[in-house]
């Protein structure tokens, strides 16, 4: 097992079953591509289809990523996506989010992989898609 903290967040890699933790909420994501996704042991659903009307991004921002390249990131949500967005900070908390359905995507800058990686299967199984540059 791989485990990692990021501030209060703590993220555990599982070789077959990811989980993350978002401790200040209570609660924790767990599942993958072969399991089904359970936040606080509770199944979760396939998401609904983008109603972008409603839609939500959960955007994480960080002070090593250029001030203009968030700018136009967030420009692009707004006038040409026509979404609204949440600042989440770490993407723990987000992910979780995420695959609540409370919003519909997340992008971050300046993030390292292991910050992500636990996620990736868990949206996966639910229908996402998930890049990292």
């Amino acid at each position: 097992m791989l485990e990692a903290v990021c501030g209060r967040e703590q993220i555990r890699v599982f070789p077959v079953r990811p989980e993350k933790l978002s401790p200040q909420r209570g609660e924790t994501l767990s599942g993958g591509i072969d399991s089904d996704v359970l936040l606080n042991s509770r199944v979760l659903p396939l998401p609904l289809a983008l109603d972008r009307r409603l839609g939500g991004v959960a955007v994480g921002l960080s002070t090593d990523t250029p001030v203009e390249k968030e700018l136009v990131a967030l420009r692009f949500l707004l006038a040409d996506f026509k979404m609204s967005y949440r600042s989440c900070g770490s993407p723990a908390p987000a992910f979780v989010t995420l695959a609540a359905g409370e919003v519909d995507a997340w992008f971050g800058f300046g993030f390292r992989r292991w910050e992500v990686i636990a996620a990736i299967p868990m949206l996966e199984r639910l229908g996402g898609v998930a890049t990292i540059d």
